[in-house]
């Protein structure tokens, strides 16, 4: 995820410090959420669009709800920080901008 939105907010990942600089670049952002927050900012979110801010119940693209097949725990939490140290610690950083 750090490297996509790097690319797309045209920051360099091989900086110095490239977390960063795009945390500085999502900071000009009026809103910056994490997806497991969505359902507490969609009405934020409409609001500014101008859209009704009542939260209609959604399943997935197919229709069908699907349930969540994992929670972040710490042995969970620990992998994706070993693999993906950066993507973690954007994912903190932006539930700070909040």
């Amino acid at each position: 995820m750090t490297r996509f939105l790097s690319d797309r907010l045209g920051v360099a990942t091989n900086g110095p410090s490239p977390l960063s600089d795009l945390l500085q670049e999502l900071a000009k952002f009026w809103m910056v959420d994490v997806t497991e927050n969505l359902d507490q900012t969609e009405p934020v979110l409409f609001n500014a669009m101008g859209l009704p801010t009542d939260v209609p119940p959604r399943g997935n693209v197919t229709g069908i709800t699907v349930k969540r097949h994992l929670s972040l725990t710490p042995d969970l939490r620990d992998e994706l920080q070993a693999a993906k140290p950066l993507d973690m610690m954007l994912f903190d950083a932006c539930k700070r901008l909040e």
